[in-house]
């Protein structure tokens, strides 16, 4: 089961690339956006994979990176011209990324450490929900931490510095919104 999220001519979807999962696992999980517009539509795909990772969550626990988040230059090949249909694909397997996890959400301290994070998640059904929008979080924590502090970038602003800026569509036809999409994982 799942639901998707439509903005402004964009569909965020979020699947498991199973259908069950072995209880003590960690999920991937594939993420496509999709353009469901009759026309073009240009999405800036800078750091998607943080983008994503860094609001994946469920009711009962959250996603966090550890350590500082590079922050390589914005430049217009991060722009991407999807035609009618065209859809990006991602995969998050947070398993495999050595700076994120996943940790129980709720009261969690100012800080923590990687050495905390969730090995795998109980048997039974969890929510994992995605969020995609036109912000970037950077974090300056030391490796294996994750310390909450963080500046947040409007893509669009960062564009409009970009060295190669002209090279790329006008900065007025790139996408803006904000979509969320959930599913449901089996553990058993």
């Amino acid at each position: 089961m799942s639901d998707l999220s439509t903005s402004n001519g964009l569909k965020l979807a979020i699947r498991p690339t199973r259908d069950a999962c072995a209880a003590g696992t960690i999920p991937v999980l594939n993420v496509t956006i999709t353009n469901v517009a009759p026309h073009d539509i240009v999405f800036c795909d800078y750091l998607l994979e943080h983008r994503l990772l860094c609001t994946l969550r469920g009711g009962q626990f959250e996603c966090f990176a550890f350590g500082a988040t590079p922050r390589p230059q914005l430049a217009s090949s991060d722009l991407k011209l999807l035609r009618p249909g065209a859809v990006i694909q991602m995969r998050l397997d947070v398993a495999a990324k050595g700076d994120y996890g996943f940790l129980p959400a709720g009261d969690l301290p100012a800080s923590f450490d990687l050495s905390q994070r969730m090995d795998g998640f109980p048997a039974g059904v969890h929510l994992f929900v995605v969020n995609v929008g036109t912000t970037v979080s950077f974090f300056n924590a030391p490796d294996g931490v994750h310390d909450r502090k963080r500046d947040r970038v409007e893509i669009k602003s960062g564009l409009s510095g970009a060295s190669d800026a002209s090279a790329g569509p006008p900065l007025d036809q790139v996408w803006e919104g904000d979509m969320t999409a959930w599913t449901e994982v089996l553990f058993s």
